[in-house]
């Protein structure tokens, strides 16, 4: 790995302060410039090998929550994701996603570079596979299946297991 410069940490502490805050590195996320050292995880998610992908997280647990970012030549950020985000980008089938959210469950949660999460990634698709969302929205709900609304006026919860009981 490398040292990380303050933009590259200010993104990520934005994404998910607490792994970046963390010092323990076995519990923290790992950091990889994909011109650089592009971690192999990503390049079996992007060449779609699903299998290689789900037995090299099995046997990497660590990978599993790598930031992989990419620069422009201006130095400006192109892209900053998780492996997580990178399955819904390349369509990965609810297997593989299953595998990464076993791995690093907190991936559910966390945002790229654009503020979405996997699970916003997979809704703005035109066609979406529905066991991959029924995935990320059990594990963006875990542990417990409530949202709270904190930005509305009567704050709300909703209570997910009630209103959707298939997911649960």
């Amino acid at each position: 790995n490398f040292d990380p410069d303050d933009d590259v940490i200010h993104m990520l502490y934005y994404a998910h302060p607490e792994a970046v805050l963390k010092k323990n590195k076995s519990c923290g996320l790992s950091i990889y410039d994909f011109d650089v050292n592009c971690p192999q995880l990503f390049t079996l998610i992007q060449s779609k090998d699903w299998d290689g992908a789900i037995e090299y997280a099995q046997n990497h647990p660590k990978e599993v929550k790598s930031w992989i970012f990419r620069r422009e030549l201006s130095g400006n950020m192109r892209w900053r994701l998780l492996p997580l985000h990178a399955a819904i980008i390349f369509k990965a089938p609810v297997n593989v996603i299953d595998e990464l959210l076993k791995q690093f469950p907190m991936s559910a949660k966390c945002k790229d570079d654009e503020g979405m999460s996997p699970l916003q990634r997979q809704l703005n698709r035109r066609i979406t596979d529905r066991n991959v969302l029924e995935s990320l929205m059990k594990a963006m709900l875990d542990p417990l299946p409530f949202i709270t609304y904190d930005h509305s006026e009567d704050h709300r919860c909703v209570n997910y297991a009630k209103t959707c009981p298939k997911l649960y």
